[in-house]
C-alpha cells in the first residue's frame, strides 16, 4: 500500500474520531445556538474531511495498482513478442487438376 494511501486513511480516522467528539459535545449540556451551530457545522466539516480523505486513498491506491498491473501486462507482451518463429512449411495449393472427374469450375457452380 503506498505511503500516502495510508496517511490519508489514519487522517480519516483522526478526523472521524474530532467529528465524534463534536457530536457527543452537542448531547452533553446546555449550549447557547451559536455555540451549537459552531459544534454541528465543525462537526459536519470532520465528517465531510473524512469522506473527501477516504476517496482521495482509495483512488490513489486503485491507480497505484492499476498502473502496476499496466505495467506487467506490458513487459509479459514484450516477452511474448521475443520468441522464435517456426518456419512452416509452403504449401501450395492444387486446385487446377481435377477431383474425383469432375473440374473444380464445375463444382462451383453446381
Amino acid at each position: 500500500m503506498p505511503k500516502i494511501t495510508a496517511a490519508c486513511y489514519i487522517f480519516s480516522l483522526l478526523f472521524y474520531g474530532l467529528g465524534y467528539f463534536k457530536m457527543s459535545a452537542l448531547n452533553v449540556g446546555q449550549l447557547d445556538a451559536y455555540t451549537y451551530t459552531e459544534y454541528a457545522f465543525q462537526a459536519t466539516l470532520f465528517f465531510v474531511l473524512t469522506n473527501f480523505l477516504i476517496i482521495v486513498g482509495t483512488g490513489i491506491y486503485y491507480v497505484k495498482i492499476t498502473n502496476h498491473n499496466l505495467k506487467v501486462r506490458t513487459k509479459a507482451y514484450e516477452r511474448s513478442n521475443y520468441r522464435r518463429r517456426v518456419n512452416a512449411p509452403k504449401v501450395k495449393p492444387q486446385f487446377s487438376r481435377p477431383m474425383y472427374g469432375i473440374e473444380l469450375d464445375r463444382r462451383i457452380t453446381s
